[in-house]
């Protein structure tokens, strides 16, 4: 796999959140190749922070016709509408807001031959997912071995 295979990610979000993903991604995956992150910080406008990941599209060797995916923290908040202002001369880009570690982990391990747009819509289906209500999972399981004779 060389570089040019992986499609390249970029997260950003309010504080250090992005950079907490990128190290709780690299824990359990490993660490990952053409993937940055940007932060915003308080004193930050959408502006300075597009500047940012415009410096880190370029850092990753992404041109202005290349393909990438951006993973935002808030849709509407300034990290998702600093990266769809990059829309006007980046028609490639993908832009998912409401990034989550199982969207990315599933982004970053799934990202060799395929699209960015290809991308961007499993790692949307990989969140959806992921989000669970844990204790009506358990107790329709207690339910289901209870009604099966089981001791629940």
């Amino acid at each position: 796999m060389t570089n040019a295979d992986v499609v390249a990610v970029l997260l950003v979000g309010h504080g250090p959140l992005a950079s907490g993903l990128r190290g709780a991604i690299e824990m359990i995956a490993g660490r990952q190749e053409r993937l940055e992150v940007v932060q915003l910080r308080p004193e930050d406008d959408v502006e300075g922070v597009a500047k940012r990941l415009e410096s880190a599209l370029q850092k990753l060797g992404v041109d202005e016709d290349g393909e990438a995916v951006i993973f935002a923290d808030l849709f509407g908040a300034a990290p998702a509408n600093a990266a769809a202002s990059l829309l006007r001369h980046r028609p490639n880009i993908e832009i998912v807001a409401g990034m989550n570690l199982p969207m990315l982990l599933e982004a970053l391990l799934g990202r060799e031959g395929v699209s960015a747009r290809e991308l961007a819509e499993t790692a949307v289906a990989a969140g959806r997912e992921s989000v669970r209500d844990v204790g009506e999972v358990i107790r329709s399981a207690l339910a289901g071995a209870k009604a099966a004779g089981g001791d629940g």
